[in-house]
């Protein structure tokens, strides 16, 4: 499934417009670069202002969505989650939830809340970000 498939479905999945989602996606982004990189405000810029990073930042977003939607099954009036486990004797539920169709955007909203997010990008892609500044835009 292709990203702009995957994009298709969570909008259609959590009832949100292709805006909506790309002002979440970049939000969060920047969201993430603040909470990730507080103390070091080059690097926020140079990663903010650079493709790559944004490349990296899109990629991550989509295989998180493409997990996600994996996992649900949309309803009438609401979006059920499956929690699943992987056991030796295969792959088990362990638990369902609930979301209605009203909370279905703050529920995706908040699996992608920047603290939530464990990855990082590489150190070849911050340095490549970080040395592609110009003189004017360094501290």
């Amino acid at each position: 499934m292709n990203a702009n498939t995957i994009d298709k479905n969570v909008q259609c999945m959590f009832n949100i417009t292709e805006e909506e989602l790309f002002f979440l996606r970049l939000d969060n982004g920047i969201a993430y670069l603040n909470k990730r990189f507080e103390y070091q405000p080059d690097i926020v810029e140079a990663l903010k202002n650079h493709s790559k990073f944004w490349k990296w930042w899109n990629d991550l977003w989509t295989e998180r969505d493409k997990n996600m939607l994996e996992n649900c099954e949309r309803r009438m009036d609401g979006i059920v989650l499956t929690v699943k486990e992987r056991q030796p004797i295969g792959i088990c539920v362990i638990d369902q939830k609930w979301i209605d169709l009203k909370d279905s955007f703050e529920f995706y909203s908040k699996y992608h809340k920047p603290e939530r997010i464990k990855f990082y990008p590489n150190h070849v892609l911050i340095d490549e970000c970080v040395n592609s500044l110009t003189p004017e835009t360094t501290f």
